[in-house]
C-alpha cells in the first residue's frame, strides 16, 4: 500500500528473525540468580499440536519466498528449541524438529504456489481458514518435485487430496512422509522414544499425472516425486 501510495519501485522484503512457538510455561526465571552457571531457561516442551503449527509458519514462509528473505527459528537448542540435551546426557529431537528438517532438507530450490480447493471453518484470527495448508518446492536441479501439506481439520476427519500434477511431465513417487498421533497433547522426551515421529510410507503411483492420496488427521505430510 505504501509502495503504490509513493508510486515508488523499491520493494521492501521481509525477514522473520526468531520466530517459533513459545509457551513462557516454565519457572526458569524463579530458578536462582540471573547469571548461574549452565542453568535451564525457556525449556518449552512441544506437542503434537506444536507440529501443525511449526509447519503451518514454515509454509507461510515458503509459500511467499518472493518476499521473506530470511526466517530464521529460535533457538535451535534447548531454549524453545527443537532439539534438547542434558550437560553431559542424553540429547533427544522434540516435535518441531521434523517439519524443520524436512523443510530445511526438501524445502529448496524454488517454491510453488499451489492452487486448493478444500473445506474452510471458522477461527479466531480469520473469519474463514483452509483445513488444508499445502506448498510445493522443485529442486534446484529440477529433478524432484515436493508437496507439504497440512491437515488442520478441527473436525478431526482424514482428508482426501486429489492432485493434478499434469504440468510436470513425468513423475515418480519417491516417499511419502507423515507425521501424525490422535493425541495432540503427545510429546517426545529423553525417556519416551518419540512418541512423535515421521513415519516413511511408499506413494502410489499416478495416473496420467493424477492421483489421491489420504491424508490422516491433524497430519504433517511430504510427497516427494521424481521428474523425468
Amino acid at each position: 500500500a505504501v509502495k503504490a501510495t509513493k508510486k515508488s519501485k523499491k520493494t521492501v522484503n521481509l525477514s522473520f528473525d526468531e520466530w517459533n512457538v513459545w509457551y513462557h510455561s516454565g519457572s526458569w526465571d524463579n530458578n536462582g540468580e540471573r547469571w548461574d552457571d549452565v542453568r535451564p531457561q525457556l525449556e518449552d516442551v512441544y506437542d503434537m499440536a506444536d507440529v501443525l503449527v511449526v509447519g503451518g509458519m514454515i509454509l507461510a514462509m515458503l509459500e511467499n519466498a518472493d518476499r521473506v528473505k530470511i526466517g530464521c527459528i529460535a533457538q535451535v537448542v534447548n531454549v524453545i528449541a527443537p532439539i534438547m540435551t542434558e550437560p553431559g546426557g542424553r540429547a533427544w529431537r522434540q516435535t518441531i524438529y521434523w517439519p524443520f528438517l524436512h523443510a530445511s532438507t526438501f524445502g529448496r530450490g524454488t517454491a510453488l504456489r499451489v492452487s486448493v480447493d478444500a473445506p474452510v471453518y471458522d477461527c479466531k484470527a480469520r473469519d474463514k481458514a483452509s483445513v488444508l495448508k499445502s506448498v510445493a518446492t522443485i529442486s534446484e536441479d529440477g529433478t524432484e518435485l515436493t508437496i507439504f501439506a497440512i491437515n488442520r481439520d478441527p473436525e478431526n476427519q482424514a482428508l482426501a487430496l486429489s492432485l493434478d500434477l499434469r504440468a510436470f511431465g513425468k513423475l515418480t513417487p519417491i516417499e511419502r512422509l507423515c507425521i501424525a498421533n490422535p493425541d495432540m497433547d503427545a510429546t517426545n522426551t529423553a525417556d519416551n522414544q518419540e512418541n512423535v515421529h515421521p513415519t516413511s510410507e511408499t506413494l502410489p503411483p499416478l495416473d496420467g499425472g493424477k492421483g489421491n492420496v489420504m491424508l490422516p488427521a491433524l497430519s504433517w505430510n511430504v510427497l516427494r516425486y521424481k521428474v523425468g
